[in-house]
């Protein structure tokens, strides 16, 4: 039986769908882009995110360590349970920001405009974490910080690539190395890691992006965006008329107003 948490989030897939017609045909008309196009260096983005998220990953674990936070970290070596979390999540999220960050936020972009897009996009996805296990205020909060953060990488970089690779990354090494994520875990991935402290401030059983200590390093995340996330084609825009493309900014001065 399908999960309420699950639910919410199969029912996002309709708005999602409707709203991504409504992106595509601005998209056709040149006002804007879906922000799915494979040219012009998505890769290139996509490393470029999980280069980003690498070494913060590396640091949330020596802060963990350091401040007593983690109770007696154990090395387990699970790297095939590692490896098929990884390919899982590779699925999982490119379905999600192709559903959540290109059809639903472009098709209300268009609609209300970037800022209101990409702040109601977190919110509606991150509603489904009112549901998850071991939630509550913080959890919640954590979860609109976590899609405004990837909400964020999209409207920078113009497109979906930088912000899947930014979150694949991270939430990829938080499981595989043993925390919790959004009430996900491995019992046997790379290491063993057992919480030690509050919950509010290590996430508890939800997970790190449900603590003060991860949302602090989501925060400081949404400011490296801001900074370093760069796309070949230009920042998210919508016009009034024609111009808008998936081409390079390079090709398209008005593709960085």
């Amino acid at each position: 039986m399908m999960s309420t948490q699950d639910l919410w989030t199969a029912c996002l897939l309709i708005p999602a769908l409707v709203l991504g017609i409504i992106g595509a045909v601005a998209a056709h008309r040149r006002r804007t882009a879906l922000g799915l196009s494979l040219r012009h260096g998505a890769v290139t983005e996509f490393l470029a995110g999980c280069g980003f998220s690498l070494p913060f990953v590396l640091v949330l674990i020596g802060v963990m360590d350091l401040t007593g936070l983690v109770d007696g970290p154990e090395w387990i070596g699970g790297w095939a349970s590692a490896a098929g979390i990884a390919v899982y999540f590779l699925v999982l999220f490119l379905l999600e920001e192709i559903a959540f960050r290109a059809l639903l936020m472009t098709g209300l972009g268009v609609l209300i405009g970037r800022s209101g897009a990409w702040v109601i996009t977190a919110v509606a996805v991150a509603g489904a974490y009112a549901f998850a296990p071991h939630t509550g205020v913080l959890p919640v909060a954590g979860a609109i910080i976590t899609n405004l953060l990837t909400g964020l990488a999209r409207w920078r970089t113009g497109r979906i690539w930088w912000g899947f690779g930014q979150r694949w990354l991270w939430n990829t090494a938080v499981v595989a190395l043993g925390f919790t994520d959004s009430g996900f875990a491995l019992q046997d991935g790379l290491m063993r890691q057992p919480l030690a402290g509050p919950s509010w401030l290590t996430g508890g059983g939800f997970g790190l992006e449900g603590g003060v200590v991860g949302i602090a390093f989501l925060v400081v995340m949404m400011l490296g965006v801001t900074l370093f996330a760069r796309g070949r084609t230009g920042p998210w825009r919508i016009s009034a008329g024609s111009g808008a493309s998936d081409a390079p900014a390079a090709s398209a001065p008005s593709a960085r107003a």
